[in-house]
């Protein structure tokens, strides 16, 4: 049987992704149905890895030296990702984004901020949540989540994941790592210059 416990040591104890993204919490009446949570989850699979391969090319040492055909590899990768930053531009511009929301979440839950005036996170309330990631691809990842604590003193909103597949937990730890591995470089390199 699954462990649906959400603890604070969900957050103290493991990794988090930690920034400021756009979010879309949709209240629910019901809880989602099994198919359109396993609808949701496919997807994320998908969007994952693309996020990951993406990222992967953002990896790649320019000094390394490598074969032609390595070269011309790389040159192909550099060229697919012009023309999606191009597409996702465009795409962005039809597109309405959620409102920035502080976030910090893992592959068990998440928090996030709300306007303090916003009274509608009951505990017990099931909730949609859609968080574009990556702003270079304009899709946003989707959660089906259960409300679990409201801490009205800091305006946070706090959740528990469900219906997540082993799959998409693993590619999201994934992004989780190289996100927080990002902040750490980027603070010791803003530390050190």
């Amino acid at each position: 049987m699954p462990d649906n416990t959400f603890t604070d040591e969900d957050f103290f104890d493991r990794l988090i992704y930690e920034d400021r993204v756009p979010l879309a919490v949709e209240l629910l009446d019901a809880p989602m149905a099994d198919v359109d949570i396993l609808h949701d989850t496919k997807a994320n699979e998908k969007l994952l890895r693309s996020m990951s391969v993406h990222e992967e090319n953002d990896l790649v040492d320019p000094d390394n030296e490598m074969s032609d055909l390595q070269n011309e590899v790389r040159l192909l990768n550099h060229k697919v990702n012009l023309l999606m930053t191009i597409l996702s531009d465009l795409v962005k511009q039809q597109l309405t984004l959620p409102e920035t929301t502080h976030i910090k979440f893992n592959t068990r839950g998440i928090r996030f901020c709300v306007d303090p005036t916003d009274k509608l996170f009951p505990v017990g309330k099931m909730v949609r949540l859609g968080m574009y990631l990556s702003p270079d691809i304009p899709k946003p990842l989707m959660f089906s989540a259960e409300i679990v604590e409201y801490d009205n003193a800091d305006d946070w909103v706090s959740a528990r994941f469900f219906g997540q597949s082993n799959a998409s937990k693993a590619l999201l730890d994934k992004i989780i790592f190289r996100h927080h591995r990002r902040q750490v470089a980027s603070f010791v390199d803003n530390k050190s210059g």
